[in-house]
């Protein structure tokens, strides 16, 4: 099959991916982006600014029909040599969990 490359820049991601059934992939980056892709084009679908950078797993759940998509941001050891490989301000004091509802299908 054909590999597919998105989310590509100077920003590294080290908070997990989620791909979701419905063929979006979600994920974060040092800079503090959230994004989700198209998983058949890798084109960006939403993005949003958070106050942290994204650390950690990305999950999502479904309650009375309605699917979220929930994230960590803060720091961990990584993160100062990773904000520091794409020059972007190291961001501190934000350890907050975030959740995003999905639009109805």
């Amino acid at each position: 099959g054909e590999i597919l490359f998105f989310n590509e820049g100077t920003h590294p991601s080290i908070g997990a991916t989620l791909t979701t059934a419905g063929g979006v992939v979600f994920n974060g980056d040092v800079n503090r982006r959230f994004r989700a892709f198209d998983d058949e084009t890798g084109a960006t679908l939403w993005e949003t600014i958070v106050g942290g950078t994204v650390t950690s797993s990305t999950i999502s759940y479904a309650v009375d029909g309605r699917q979220y998509v929930a994230i960590l941001t803060g720091e961990n050891l990584i993160v100062p040599q990773m904000t520091g490989l794409s020059g972007s301000p190291l961001v501190t004091g934000d350890n907050t969990i975030y959740v995003f509802a999905l639009p109805d299908q």
